[in-house]
């Protein structure tokens, strides 16, 4: 995961620096004792927040991002995204 990490460190800052971008944060599972936890190795979860659904999508075509996708293509195994809405 340290690969992929070296690759974010210099990503995060681009993003953050982008028009309607809230907040850019990759994280990883803590080891807890909560019995409930679903733990998993070598994942990591980016949280984003985005004015709109546009700032998204102008992030997702940003050249920062492109490269980024092609940097990490050969290090990453499964990308997926989930875009939630507030319920309350």
């Amino acid at each position: 995961m340290s690969d992929v990490m070296k690759i974010y460190e210099s990503f995060v800052p681009k993003v953050l620096a982008e028009t309607g971008c809230i907040m850019y944060c990759p994280t990883a599972d803590l080891e807890t004792e909560i019995p409930t936890q679903l733990k998993e190795k070598n994942i990591v979860t980016v949280i984003e927040k985005w004015e709109d659904l546009e700032a998204f999508h102008a992030h997702l075509s940003a050249q920062h991002s492109c490269e980024f996708r092609e940097d990490i293509k050969d290090i990453v195994e499964k990308v997926s995204i989930k875009v939630l809405k507030d319920i309350l």
